[in-house]
């Protein structure tokens, strides 16, 4: 309890790269959007590879680049859904992933191939079902969908928008991990 009297110190380097590193993901999370649909959602891939390609230090530029995001796309909608689901929906979402990822990345450490297909499962259920409660919460509108028809629909386009950009970022990782490649 000696915490609680003298108060936690946190200490925060700035560091320029990050920011352009925030702006180069908010850039590309926008371009990818703009080439996916509801069943081949790319932004949810490149959520996951670069949580995976960054180390945790720079994951705060990466929370700021995805808010930037979330601002430029979902700000326009505040008239139709509200503010509060603009702010609870785009504030939830990536840290919720960030502590997935984190929690998989002992499991990439250790070698075995089966912590992707459960990182991906994991994440793109958790996104889609954060995404559903946000707006069956906080939209004044009604879903004119089924709540299970969304969800599958949901997961399944965050679950090939995964499997599609991470196998490239996990090569990118393991580009020196030494295989000797032969001729043939």
């Amino acid at each position: 309890m000696e915490w609680w009297r003298r108060g936690i110190q946190l200490s925060f380097r700035v560091e320029p790269a990050g920011f352009a590193l925030a702006a180069a993901y908010a850039v590309l999370c926008w371009a990818a959007r703009q080439v996916s649909m509801d069943q081949f959602y790319l932004p949810a891939g490149i959520r996951v590879a670069a949580l995976l390609l960054f180390s945790p230090r720079m994951w705060p530029y990466l929370f700021l680049g995805e808010y930037a995001y979330f601002a430029h796309m979902r700000v326009p909608m505040i008239e139709r859904y509200g503010l509060a689901w603009v702010i609870v929906s785009s504030a939830f979402l990536m840290p919720a992933i960030a502590l997935i990822v984190r929690w998989h990345r002992r499991m990439m450490a250790a070698r075995t191939d089966a912590w992707f297909i459960s990182a991906a499962i994991t994440c793109a259920t958790t996104a889609t079902l954060l995404n559903l409660s946000f707006s069956h919460l906080f939209w004044p509108v009604p879903h004119y969908n089924d709540f299970l028809t969304d969800a599958a629909r949901g997961a399944m386009g965050q679950f090939a928008g995964i499997l599609t950009v991470v196998p490239v970022a996990l090569l990118w990782i393991r580009r020196s991990s030494g295989w000797q490649w032969s001729r043939r």
